[in-house]
């Protein structure tokens, strides 16, 4: 959508040019511009939550701040209860009204307002599309944000709410409701994992179970973790026992996933993106790290020819 914005005066002398079918109509324009404005206050937040370092209670502040933003830039009422009605958008205990979607539309800059007044002329059906689909947009964002529970409270403690992951919990589950636990996540677990490994899953489970049961010294040191203990901390003596079963927990127990550390390894070293790099990955962090090395091992081959 950003492409589209900034090339979007070139691309309209191609179509007014060349006439070809797949040339957008109006409403597709308006759309991209709102897209992207909303898209690009959500990412903010995105890349701000995103980190190895990030607390869970600093991405729920986050979020709140990220809901209050979206409700000032559309004039989102609520949250209240509301009646459904023909000049407004109601998502949950939230509301936005069609007038103040198209001021958010103006808003976008003037070549957007005047294809929104040409849309009101000529095509009121399309113009009413737009617009409810703006107020659709921003109704249920902040609605299903603010529906989201925050895994923990302001101290960064556990909540009833956060899934078990850690040994000293699994322990306390009996075998029926961690296959519940694991039911509830059976979707994505297919993307990644085939049945019978899902299967697998729980029977590390119960080898958990049974282990903490019969061995003294295991029972003893995970009897003395806490809420403090860190995930590679507890499951470093079972992940080789117990592999998938650490592989889901740690799945529960995650953080958003995000490029934003491998960004900042880019940063430090001082080295940016160029077009034969399209990909924040370990594995380009990888190679421009031997490429920053290059002149320095060549100088060491020389001067160990040279003895």
């Amino acid at each position: 959508m950003k492409w589209l914005v900034s090339n979007r005066p070139r691309l309209q002398r191609h179509f007014d040019e060349k006439h070809p079918p797949c040339a957008p109509e109006k409403s597709f324009w308006i759309i991209v511009y709102v897209l992207k404005a909303f898209v690009e206050t959500v990412n903010i937040c995105l890349v701000a939550i995103q980190g190895l370092t990030t607390l869970l209670s600093e991405q729920k502040k986050r979020l709140e701040k990220l809901i209050i933003e979206l409700i000032e830039d559309c004039d989102v009422e609520g949250p209240d209860e509301f009646q459904q009605d023909n000049d407004s958008v109601v998502s949950g205990s939230y509301r936005v009204s069609c007038e103040n979607a198209e001021l958010f539309i103006k808003d976008q800059g003037i070549f957007v307002a005047t294809l929104l007044q040409d849309l009101q002329r000529n095509s009121h059906k399309q113009y009413r599309i737009v617009v409810h689909s703006a107020a659709l947009l921003f109704a249920e964002g902040v609605n299903g944000l603010s529906s989201i529970v925050a895994q923990r409270d302001e101290a960064n403690e556990p909540t009833d709410s956060l899934p078990p992951f850690l040994p000293q919990q699994l322990v306390k589950l009996r075998p029926f409701e961690f296959s519940q636990v694991v039911a509830l996540h059976n979707p994505r677990l297919k993307e990644s994992f085939i049945e019978d490994q899902i299967i697998c899953i729980n029977d590390e489970f119960k080898s958990l179970r049974n282990a903490y049961r019969r061995e003294d010294e295991l029972r003893r040191i995970v009897d003395k973790f806490d809420h403090k203990t860190t995930f590679t901390e507890a499951w470093k003596l079972l992940v080789d026992r117990m592999p998938l079963l650490c592989q889901f927990v740690g799945g529960l127990a995650s953080d958003f996933p995000g490029t934003s550390t491998v960004e900042a390894d880019f940063s430090v070293i001082g080295w940016e993106k160029d077009e034969y790099r399209t990909a924040l990955t370990n594995f380009s962090l990888k190679g421009i790290l031997h490429c920053k090395q290059y002149e320095h091992l060549k100088r060491l081959s020389k001067l160990v020819e040279d003895h």
